[in-house]
Parts: C-alpha cells; structure tokens; sequence
C-alpha cells in the first residue's frame, strides 16, 4: 500500500496479506505464500492468510491482537478502547469510575449491582464483558467500546485463529452496535466489521483524523470538527491523497509566529 499510489485506506481493514519470517510462518500455519515459504528469521516474505479465518486487515494482524491482549488471555476492554479511539475515532469516553465501590466490584465479579444475583460462571473475557455491558456503573463505558472487541473474539491472545474461547465455549462473534458510527448495526465476525467500517466511511475519515493529529503534534479527540472535516472534503480515500492533503491543509500551513 505504501509503494502503490493507488493503495487506499480501506485496504488496512480489507487486505488478506502480511509478511511473515520463519518463526511467525512457524506460529500461523496453514499460510500460503507469493513466491515460497520464509527459510530464515531475518527474511519476511509475502503470505496470505487462509480465507477460512475470516481475517479483516489490520484488525486482525497478530501485531495488533498482541499490542492489545493480556498476556495469556484476550483483553477485550483494552482491544475495544483501542478500536474505540483509534480506528473508528469516537468522543472521548467519560473518566474511569472507582473500580473499588461494591456495585462496581459486584458487576465485576458477574454479579448485579447490588450483589444479590449471580449472572455467570465468570469464567470467560465475555461472560465478562456480558455483566459490564448489562449494568451501571460500568455500562456507559462499556457498551460502547466492548462491543468492538467482541467481534474479533475468534483471534486469541497472540493473534491466532480459534473458534472457542478460554473456556472452551464456542465463540459468536456477532454484535449489534447500540453506540458509535455503526449503530444499529448488526456485524458477525472480523470480516464484515471490515465492510461496514469501509462503507460506513468510518475508517477514512477517522485515518484522516488520526494523520492530521500526528501532523499537529496533539491528538483530536472530537470527531466532527470544522479543521478535520475540511480535510476529510478533498481526500480520495487513498493513502498517497490522505498525506497530501493533511500536508497542505490550511490548519497546518498558516501557523501564529511568537517567541522562540
């Protein structure tokens, strides 16, 4: 994508490929490669992905999956964070509450809120995840941005293709947002939350906000805003067009001098 003009954005949540050495081919089987398999750990070849997995780009890149999972177990509240502010760029969410209050510690546990019903075994990142979305105090938070995670549960801790979870129960990756860009929205799996990010134009306009923060050196946490927007107007959705127009955007150009 970076080498081809014509590389767009919506490949980062599209694209089946990625590149492999030796002992990554080792850790995700059943890849097929371009040319022939990595012989070395210093080499990365170009591989694609069984279609099978259902893989979605970068959102399903073991480089991703590792940076936000714990380190044996899935972590869908920091997958979903992520996903949440850096790939569909949603508002800020409300500060973090006091994990340490009965109620809170009760919904935790799998509980309700006042501690007098058991809803799970709690032994799973979504039975979990189940309990955080249904009740205050963590509902607000939570059943914005775990609902981002849940739909790429079939990817384990290092990024790997599995269809039951840590508890070995079957996995159901579909989720129906209730918040965000994509409300209402139904999605199953990895692949089609690729679709709808791409059709929804969620994943461009967010690239363009992200991209423009860097440039600024100070991160945009307000999705419409009148700069960013301006931006958005003149992209055609391809990488090289995205770097160009942030280049010259008005808000970067013409800057107050002051003091050094």
């Amino acid at each position: 994508m970076w080498t081809n003009p014509s590389g767009t954005i919506d490949d980062l949540v599209n694209s089946q490929t990625l590149w492999v050495n030796k002992r990554l081919a080792t850790l995700f089987p059943g890849l097929t490669y371009a040319t022939a398999a990595p012989t070395s750990n210093t080499t990365f070849v170009k591989a694609s992905w069984p279609s099978s997995q259902n893989r979605a780009g970068m959102l399903t890149q073991p480089g991703f999956l590792w940076s936000a999972s714990d380190t044996a177990v899935t972590s869908i509240v920091r997958r979903g964070k992520f996903i949440h502010d850096d790939v569909v760029c949603s508002d800020a969410l409300p500060p973090p509450i006091d994990l340490s209050t009965p109620q809170a510690m009760n919904v935790i546990a799998c509980k309700s809120p006042d501690g007098t019903t058991s809803l799970s075994t709690c032994d799973s990142e979504i039975l979990q995840s189940d309990a955080r979305m249904m009740y205050s105090p963590c509902k607000t938070c939570h059943a914005q941005m775990d609902p981002y995670a849940r739909v790429i549960q079939n990817f384990g801790a290092i990024g790997n293709y599995r269809t039951v979870d840590e508890a070995n129960r079957s996995i159901n990756p579909s989720v129906t947002f209730t918040a965000g860009p994509l409300a209402s929205e139904t999605v199953s799996g990895a692949v089609e939350f690729g679709q709808a990010l791409v059709s929804s134009h969620v994943i461009r306009d967010c690239s363009v906000q992200k991209i423009a923060s860097y440039a600024l050196g100070s991160m945009v946490r307000i999705y419409n805003t009148c700069e960013v927007n301006d931006i958005r107007t003149q992209t055609d959705g391809t990488i090289k067009s995205l770097f160009k127009q942030v280049a010259m955007a008005n808000v970067l150009r013409a800057r107050q001098g002051g003091a050094k």
